[in-house]
């Protein structure tokens, strides 16, 4: 059964509004960045550790980034089990922030101030496999956990983007930079699989020779905002990567 079907035999109300427009409320109260992980962790535990955040969360220096490159996010995307809709639809039943939004296909919903939406086996009709769930990321904090998706389908995410914007987001490239320089700063991240990246990318977004050559071309350019430190590594792993996704 589809999220949408769950919405209605769970009556959750539903709406056809433009959602990047109604969650532009919240732009300028999320500055710092520590609400928006606080919020994640809350939402985990209602959910009962049933919930996977995605994008550029997962970039924060406390998860799974390197550190802050750009403004935090301000809002929070994420995949949800049947278990998590289950449980998070019966704590937020009676809340008018609670609900399906069309324009998205998930669902939407404002907690601490922030704007959070939920998807559930699919993202924007990109099915997900099990191995999305298997191998997320789950960071330990003392008041409880995020499950963060794993860095190669986040980049692969991200370049899925550029290939319906064709053109790859500033803050895209620069959350996927963090992403591949985080594991040679953090003792305690394991580093990306770039084989594994590259045929998520190939299996999942099947890009021309020109989309490869934008997404190349542009992630190199995050290298004018790291120190000379980093863009050594950054750039061994920029040609491992390219090379990776050519061959």
């Amino acid at each position: 059964m589809g999220l949408k079907n769950l919405c209605i035999e769970f009556n959750i109300p539903s709406d056809n509004l433009d959602t990047e427009t109604y969650n532009s409320r919240f732009r300028d109260i999320n500055r710092e960045g520590d609400n928006i992980l606080q919020t994640a962790i809350e939402l985990d535990a209602i959910s009962n550790h049933q919930m996977i955040v995605l994008g550029g969360l997962t970039t924060y220096p406390q998860l799974l980034g390197h550190r802050f490159m750009r403004r935090p996010s301000n809002d929070i995307d994420s995949v949800i089990t049947f278990e998590g809709f289950f449980n998070l639809s019966n704590n937020f039943k009676n809340s008018s922030e609670f609900f399906y939004s069309s324009d998205h296909d998930g669902i939407s919903l404002i907690y601490n101030n922030c704007p959070i939406g939920f998807w559930m086996d699919e993202i924007r009709n990109l099915k997900l496999p099990k191995d999305f769930y298997d191998s997320a990321v789950p960071i330990f904090f003392s008041n409880g956990q995020v499950s963060c998706c794993a860095p190669e389908y986040t980049i692969m995410l991200k370049l899925r983007r550029a290939k319906f914007k064709k053109r790859v987001y500033g803050k895209d490239k620069i959350d996927i930079t963090s992403l591949l320089l985080a594991p040679y700063f953090r003792e305690n991240l394991r580093k990306v699989d770039l084989d594994k990246t590259s045929e998520l990318i190939k299996e999942y977004l099947s890009p021309t020779d020109n989309e490869l050559e934008l997404w190349t071309s542009s992630l190199i350019n995050a290298e004018k905002q790291l120190q000379d430190s980093e863009k050594i590594i950054f750039r061994e792993i920029y040609e491992r990567l390219t090379c990776s996704l050519v061959y």
